[in-house]
Protein backbone atom coordinates (compact mmCIF):
# COMPACT_ATOMS: atom_id res chain seq x y z
CA UNK A 1 0.00 0.00 0.00
CA UNK A 2 2.96 2.43 0.78
CA UNK A 3 4.27 2.20 -2.65
CA UNK A 4 0.77 3.00 -4.12
CA UNK A 5 0.06 5.74 -2.71
CA UNK A 6 3.31 7.09 -3.78
CA UNK A 7 2.36 6.01 -7.25
CA UNK A 8 4.14 2.86 -7.79
CA UNK A 9 3.19 -0.23 -9.16
CA UNK A 10 4.22 -3.48 -7.35
CA UNK A 11 5.07 -6.76 -8.12
CA UNK A 12 4.24 -9.43 -5.29
CA UNK A 13 3.27 -12.97 -4.93
CA UNK A 14 -0.34 -14.12 -4.89
CA UNK A 15 -0.44 -15.34 -1.33
CA UNK A 16 -1.83 -14.16 2.30
CA UNK A 17 -3.62 -10.34 2.25
CA UNK A 18 -1.36 -9.60 -0.86
CA UNK A 19 -4.06 -10.21 -3.29
CA UNK A 20 -5.82 -7.56 -1.49
CA UNK A 21 -3.81 -4.58 -1.81
CA UNK A 22 -2.67 -5.31 -5.54
CA UNK A 23 -5.11 -5.78 -8.41
CA UNK A 24 -3.44 -7.99 -10.97
CA UNK A 25 -2.51 -6.17 -14.02
CA UNK A 26 -4.15 -2.83 -12.86
CA UNK A 27 -2.27 -1.65 -9.87
CA UNK A 28 0.44 -4.23 -9.88
CA UNK A 29 0.98 -7.47 -10.81
CA UNK A 30 0.71 -10.83 -8.75
CA UNK A 31 2.61 -14.09 -9.87
CA UNK A 32 2.63 -17.48 -8.16
CA UNK A 33 4.91 -18.25 -5.54
CA UNK A 34 6.04 -21.26 -7.12
CA UNK A 35 7.84 -19.16 -9.74
CA UNK A 36 10.78 -16.85 -8.83
CA UNK A 37 11.24 -16.49 -12.81
CA UNK A 38 7.84 -14.58 -13.76
CA UNK A 39 8.52 -12.08 -10.74
CA UNK A 40 11.93 -11.04 -12.38
CA UNK A 41 10.35 -11.06 -15.78
CA UNK A 42 7.50 -8.82 -14.84
CA UNK A 43 10.05 -6.44 -12.92
CA UNK A 44 12.07 -6.06 -16.11
CA UNK A 45 8.79 -5.57 -18.16
CA UNK A 46 7.38 -2.45 -15.53
CA UNK A 47 11.12 -1.09 -15.86
CA UNK A 48 11.34 -1.26 -19.91
CA UNK A 49 7.71 -0.04 -20.12
CA UNK A 50 7.33 3.40 -19.44
CA UNK A 51 3.58 3.55 -20.34
CA UNK A 52 2.94 0.41 -18.40
CA UNK A 53 4.57 1.44 -15.06
CA UNK A 54 3.15 5.00 -14.80
CA UNK A 55 -0.40 3.44 -15.96
CA UNK A 56 -0.39 0.97 -13.32
CA UNK A 57 0.78 3.37 -10.59
CA UNK A 58 -1.25 6.04 -11.73
CA UNK A 59 -4.10 3.53 -10.80
CA UNK A 60 -2.54 2.25 -7.61
CA UNK A 61 -2.28 5.41 -5.99
CA UNK A 62 -5.71 6.60 -7.01
CA UNK A 63 -7.60 3.38 -5.35
CA UNK A 64 -5.75 3.09 -2.49
CA UNK A 65 -6.27 6.80 -1.91
CA UNK A 66 -10.15 5.98 -2.42
CA UNK A 67 -10.16 2.80 -0.96
CA UNK A 68 -7.65 2.83 1.70
CA UNK A 69 -7.30 6.61 3.34
CA UNK A 70 -8.64 7.67 6.49
CA UNK A 71 -11.56 9.01 4.65
CA UNK A 72 -12.74 5.85 3.70
CA UNK A 73 -11.91 4.01 6.87
CA UNK A 74 -13.53 6.13 8.80
CA UNK A 75 -16.60 6.08 6.44
CA UNK A 76 -16.35 2.49 7.19
CA UNK A 77 -16.45 2.48 10.48
CA UNK A 78 -18.99 4.73 11.05
CA UNK A 79 -21.21 2.50 9.30
CA UNK A 80 -20.43 -0.52 11.22
CA UNK A 81 -20.55 1.12 14.07
CA UNK A 82 -24.51 2.71 12.97
CA UNK A 83 -24.73 -0.98 12.01
CA UNK A 84 -24.57 -1.97 15.47
CA UNK A 85 -26.53 -0.01 16.70
CA UNK A 86 -29.44 0.07 14.57
CA UNK A 87 -29.88 -3.67 14.90
CA UNK A 88 -30.17 -3.75 18.97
Amino acid sequence: LEAAAAGRPTVATRVGGIPDAIEDGRSGILVDPEEPDRMSEAIVRLLRDDQARLALGQYAQNRVREQFGWDSIIRRYEELFKSMTESK
